[in-house]
């Protein structure tokens, strides 16, 4: 019986947080079209993504995008250390930053004092 519900609360919940998803995303695009210049992306493919956000202030010459020519030399392994890296936005409410702290918390714990 709970896993009935749990199904049904799923099938209920799941479009109500896409939905509020792509409504936060929308509002955070119109305020940077609204507040900026020029709206850099990390590459042209995700300007028909933003398009379908059906932005009342869209302007395609407002955005343009940035290359990645990923032109590094190999590099030879060093020895191994033990490294934690995040790369990304530091936004709350897409990328969840705030639990990198609670997560570190964990890692290091389990894998630099248990050594």
């Amino acid at each position: 019986m709970l896993e009935k519900f749990k199904r049904v609360a799923r099938i209920v919940k799941v479009p109500k947080i896409k939905a509020d998803y792509w409504n936060n995303l929308k509002i955070c695009y119109e305020d940077s079209f609204t507040n900026s210049d020029l709206l850099c992306l990390l590459s042209y493919k995700f300007a028909p993504e933003l398009e379908k956000l059906h932005l009342s202030n869209f302007d395609r010459n407002k955005v343009i995008a940035i290359g990645n020519p990923n032109t590094y030399p190999p590099q030879e392994p060093s020895s191994k250390k033990k490294q934690i890296l995040y790369v990304g936005r530091i936004e709350w409410y897409q990328k969840r930053v705030d639990r990198l702290v609670y997560i570190w918390k964990h890692l290091y714990k389990r894998f630099l004092i248990g050594n």
